[in-house]
């Protein structure tokens, strides 16, 4: 997997969290500022995995391995 793809992943996933978290405090009565709590949080993660994924490429030359192009669902029997 490309890093380009693997960032569009986590950005879509980002977004995904986002999302949701902007529905919870119309769904479960949450207050304002643990809404901001939790964002602030997901953020921290996914920047996270942002670094991370860019250190394994520059370092370890991941996208070069022959397991990065494996399908990402396994096979059926």
């Amino acid at each position: 997997m490309s890093l380009r793809a693997t960032l569009e992943a986590s950005m879509f996933f980002r977004d995904s969290l986002i999302e949701t978290a902007l529905q919870l405090p119309e769904t479960a009565n949450i207050r304002p500022e643990a809404n901001l709590r939790l964002l602030r949080r997901v953020n921290a993660l996914l920047n996270a995995v942002h670094l991370a994924a860019v250190e394994v490429y520059e370092g370890n030359g991941i996208h070069d391995l022959p397991s990065a192009n494996l399908p990402l669902d396994p096979p059926t029997p």
